[in-house]
């Protein structure tokens, strides 16, 4: 078998000249997941900033078998993380497409400071950390 390997594609989304987003999708190869997997894990929470505001529902996956329904799950928050997590409710088959929609943070005076991991709009563009709206395997 080969080296499992991921090949993510990134997509900014701009209305009315502003970034409104990130679709991300990704393929991952040479890994097979069972129920007891984690797909992909997102923070809800990193040190105190919120994560990008996918959609319990919003992350989509097939497989060469077809589309593979999703378990949504929240872990027990720590110091530093709370994360979401999406797991196959059946074992996967082939090359494993994951598809969903990262929004940019709305940010107002009123928004809670911290460091800037958040996915936020610059002009026509985007700024963040990959780590607030990358939803990865875990391995």
């Amino acid at each position: 078998m080969a080296s499992p390997s991921i090949e993510i594609t990134l997509t900014p989304e701009v209305a009315d000249g502003a970034a409104t987003g990130i679709r991300v999708s990704f393929e991952l190869r040479g890994l097979v997941l069972t129920e007891e997997d984690t797909l992909c894990r997102l923070p809800q929470i990193l040190v105190g900033v919120a994560g990008a505001a996918v959609t319990d529902d919003g992350v989509t996956a097939t497989d060469d078998a077809g589309t593979i329904p999703l378990g949504h799950a929240v872990d027990d928050p720590t110091p530093t993380w709370t994360f979401r997590r999406w797991k196959p409710r059946r074992t996967t088959q082939g090359t494993v497409r994951v598809e969903y929609f990262a929004p940019v943070r709305v940010v107002t005076a009123a928004t809670t400071n911290g460091p800037l991991y958040d996915l936020r709009a610059e002009g026509p563009g985007v700024s963040a950390a990959g780590v607030s709206f990358l939803a990865l395997p875990d391995r």
